[in-house]
């Protein structure tokens, strides 16, 4: 029996099992589950997120987007281009540690104007240990002016965060 063919049906099951997408809503979920960020448009077609963590919110309906090049933030169209898993060892080139698990599932969305006009992608991932986003541009523009950063991170009142002001720095304590 080859091994092969048996695991390509469980695969595909396991991406699609932390990765999920509809009409209204694209879901990345952590390998262990305990995370879930969700990703869609709002009714004026602006991008917005929310994250889980164990099923209670953490981050709250919060905006995302860039203002470029004077083009509009509403009546965006959002696209799911790729998914995947991923499961590997990092290996910082400095620090205490020689080795780090790097361990994701991710959803790649493609973000344009209502004509269709690309504007960015966002890349989302899921870790065990938290939540990541990043905007990319796509390489064929020469020049991209960013006007507006619109990204926000709403959390409830009371919620603590640890906080850094330098890389390597000590991280502090702090309420919301």
């Amino acid at each position: 029996m080859n091994t092969k063919k048996l695991l390509r049906p469980l695969l595909l099951i396991l991406t699609l099992t932390f990765i999920s997408c509809s009409n209204s809503e694209i879901k990345v979920e952590s390998p262990d589950g305990n995370y879930t960020l969700v990703f869609n448009l709002n009714e004026k077609s602006e991008a917005i997120y929310h994250v889980d963590y164990k099923g209670t919110g953490i981050i709250e309906a919060s905006k995302l987007g860039l203002g470029i090049d004077g083009l509009p933030t509403e009546g965006l169209k959002a696209t799911l281009v790729e998914t995947k898993m991923h499961n590997a060892i990092w290996k910082p080139p400095y620090g205490t540690k020689t080795e780090y698990p790097e361990k994701y599932s991710e959803a790649l969305v493609k973000i344009t104007m209502d004509s269709g006009e690309p504007l960015y992608n966002l890349r989302f991932r899921a870790y065990d240990e938290g939540i990541a986003l990043r905007y990319e541009f796509p390489e064929n523009k020469e020049k991209v002016t960013i006007e507006k950063e619109l990204t926000e991170f709403s959390v409830k009142q009371g919620a603590i965060a640890y906080t850094t002001r330098v890389s390597q720095g000590v991280i502090e304590k702090n309420s919301c």
